[in-house]
């Protein structure tokens, strides 16, 4: 090879490893602004204060957001008495944790538990009850 060819190769892997080089800067770059951006909208949901939402009083539109449910729907379900609530004058007043623990008590289990569950039942009725008289 010549010279100029030799120069011309350097060149162009200069130009090479330049542009890695910068194209890795702005791949690092955008995953820091990314994580400072997910860490910033993540915090304030790691930092609430447990006795915060204890204690929290919400109306029929809070509760609806919470249950994830429209508002006659709610209204239905304190009508029949599934709803845990609190009425004061014509305010109907929801705890946060009240409605947790009644989305929480509708928990599906699992074949396994429901498994588990059977053998328990079995188990008590051939060594206790069935035995016994």
């Amino acid at each position: 090879m010549d010279k100029s060819t030799l120069l011309q190769n350097s060149t162009n892997e200069k130009a090479i490893d330049a542009t890695n080089l910068f194209i890795n800067n702005i791949a690092s770059a955008i995953a820091n602004q990314v994580a400072n951006q997910l860490a910033n909208q993540v915090a304030p949901l790691l930092n609430t204060d447990k006795s915060e939402t204890q204690d929290k009083l919400l109306n029929i539109d809070e509760a609806c957001k919470v249950l994830h449910l429209e508002k006659p729907t709610v209204y239905s379900k304190v009508s029949r008495g599934e709803l845990p609530h609190m009425k004061k004058g014509k305010r109907l007043y929801f705890s946060h944790e009240a409605l947790l623990e009644y989305i929480h008590s509708g928990r599906v289990k699992t074949n396994d538990e429901l498994a588990e569950s059977a053998l328990d039942y079995l188990n008590i009725r051939k060594g206790g009850v069935s035995n016994g008289k």
